[in-house]
């Protein structure tokens, strides 16, 4: 289609400049780079004022990874003591942080996010023709990691056959079942409205890197429903 999809990350100057004036170049972009750290874009108000989906656990206070698996293990195995099935899918998505349409960030963050002005525009600078760094002159850069967040924001909302969650690109669709077939149908649909957001979105899945578990009491019997494939 013609896009092009870069890194969310710092700016390389490949122009060839005297130590003083590339030092100024590094403190202008410093400066820029705490500005945009401290915006209220990069603290929890946004998410605070429900902008932000409940079920993106990552970048946020109280929150962590362990709290997440204990959060959906529970309810796994809930269902698992009440006699029911659960069918598990983890999504990994190819080039995650790198594979960002920016046309379609820009679009949502003004859309989803009513970001204007000169934030849009510090943003729109951020992102054409640079490159990913870590620490620039002790600034440590988070945006490409919330920009990634806001950018997937509506994905868990896309999805109404099963429950979603997602803890930056790592992603996890579970369904629950009165037995295995139907978990495993009810997963199918919900791998189908991914792959339907990810068309939308240019986002690819990475079938290799993604696994499907079935859990329930007992020794399932098979043979089972297969699972859809993330591509197609």
């Amino acid at each position: 289609m013609g896009s092009t999809y870069k890194h969310l990350g710092g700016k390389k100057n490949n122009e060839h400049v005297g130590g003083g004036k590339r030092k100024e170049k590094k403190l202008a972009w410093s400066r820029s780079q705490r500005k945009l750290n401290s915006h209220p874009l990069n603290t929890d108000s946004y998410k605070d004022n429900n902008l932000v989906s409940n079920k993106q656990w990552a970048y946020r206070t109280g929150y962590s990874t362990a709290l997440l698996l204990t959060h959906l293990t529970e309810t796994w195995r809930t269902a698992i003591d009440s006699g029911k099935a659960v069918a598990v899918a983890f999504i990994d998505f190819k080039k995650a942080f790198d594979g960002v349409s920016h046309d379609i960030l820009e679009m949502k963050l003004n859309r989803d996010f009513g970001i204007t002005g000169t934030l849009l525009d510090w943003l729109k600078s951020y992102l054409h023709g640079r490159q990913q760094f870590t620490v620039l002159n002790g600034v440590k850069s988070v945006l490409g990691p919330t920009l990634f967040t806001l950018f997937t924001n509506d994905l868990p909302a896309s999805v109404s056959s099963g429950s979603l969650y997602m803890y930056a690109d790592d992603t996890t669709a579970y369904c629950i079942g009165e037995t295995i077939d139907i978990a495993i149908a009810q997963l199918n649909k919900t791998l189908k409205e991914v792959y339907k957001w990810c068309l939308t979105n240019r986002l690819t899945p990475h079938p290799g890197k993604s696994e499907v578990m079935l859990l329930s009491k007992g020794t399932p019997m098979g043979p089972h429903a297969p699972t859809r494939n993330l591509n197609s």
